[in-house]
C-alpha cells in the first residue's frame, strides 16, 4: 500500500569529464552531445508519469538533464544545492590516474576505508552524507503523496539508496549508477521500497 510519494531518481547525463574519468565533484561541467541525448531519453522513459515536481542539483550537468523533463510538463526545476555531488577539493579536474600519482597515501586510505578520508580542500564524508539525507527528507516531507523526479549525481543517489536499503555507507560503491540511469523508490506502509535500480534500458533504444 502506497502511503507516501514515489521518487524517480535520475543521475545526470554524460559529460566529457565522465568519458575521461575525471573527478567532477562540484565543478560546473556541462553535458556533452551524448548527455543531451540521454536527457531526452529520460523524458521519453518517464512519459505518462504525472510528476508534480522536478528537483535537481544546481550544478549545470544536473540542471541540463532536469530541464527537458520539467519543460515537458510545464514545470520549473526546483534547484537544491544540497543535492550536489561531494566536494572533492584538490582532486577535482584530475583523472583517477593523476590522483593516484599525486595523492598515493590518501588513495590507499580511500580504498581501505573511504569514509575516514577527507580529500584535501574537500568536504568530510559525514558532512556529505548528512546534507544529502537531509535534502531527501525535506523532499519527502514536502510531497506526502504524488510522484516526484530528483536529478542528482552518482554519489548523492548512492547515499540515499543505501539509506533506503538499510545498508552501511561502506556499501556505497557496491552498485552501479550509470549516467542518465533511473531509480524508483516508493514509500509504503512499511517504509521506502526500491522498485528500480540503475535502470538504463531507455538509453539502449535506437533513435527512430
Amino acid at each position: 500500500m502506497t502511503v507516501g510519494p514515489t521518487l524517480y531518481l535520475v543521475r545526470h547525463g554524460q559529460t566529457d569529464w565522465n568519458c575521461h574519468r575525471r573527478y567532477q565533484g562540484q565543478r560546473d561541467v556541462p553535458l556533452n552531445a551524448t548527455g543531451r541525448q540521454q536527457a531526452r531519453r529520460v523524458v521519453r522513459a518517464l512519459e505518462g508519469i504525472g510528476l508534480e515536481a522536478v528537483y535537481a542539483s544546481d550544478l549545470l550537468r544536473a540542471r541540463q538533464t532536469a530541464q527537458p523533463l520539467a519543460r515537458e510538463r510545464g514545470l520549473d526545476v526546483i534547484l537544491l544545492p544540497a543535492l550536489r555531488e561531494m566536494d572533492f577539493g584538490e582532486w577535482e579536474g584530475l583523472t583517477r590516474a593523476e590522483v593516484i600519482e599525486r595523492y598515493p597515501d590518501e588513495v590507499r586510505t580511500w580504498y581501505r576505508d573511504w569514509s575516514s578520508v577527507q580529500v584535501p580542500g574537500g568536504e568530510t564524508v559525514a558532512g556529505f552524507v548528512e546534507r544529502v539525507l537531509t535534502a531527501f527528507e525535506a523532499i519527502v516531507k514536502r510531497h506526502p503523496q504524488g510522484q516526484v523526479a530528483v536529478v542528482s549525481h552518482g554519489g548523492p543517489l548512492r547515499v540515499y539508496l543505501c539509506s533506503v536499503l538499510g545498508l552501511e555507507m561502506s556499501s556505497l560503491w557496491e552498485f552501479g549508477q550509470e549516467t542518465a540511469c533511473i531509480n524508483e523508490v516508493r514509500y509504503e506502509a512499511t517504509g521506502p521500497r526500491l522498485l528500480r535500480l540503475n535502470a538504463v534500458a531507455h538509453l539502449r533504444v535506437a533513435t527512430s
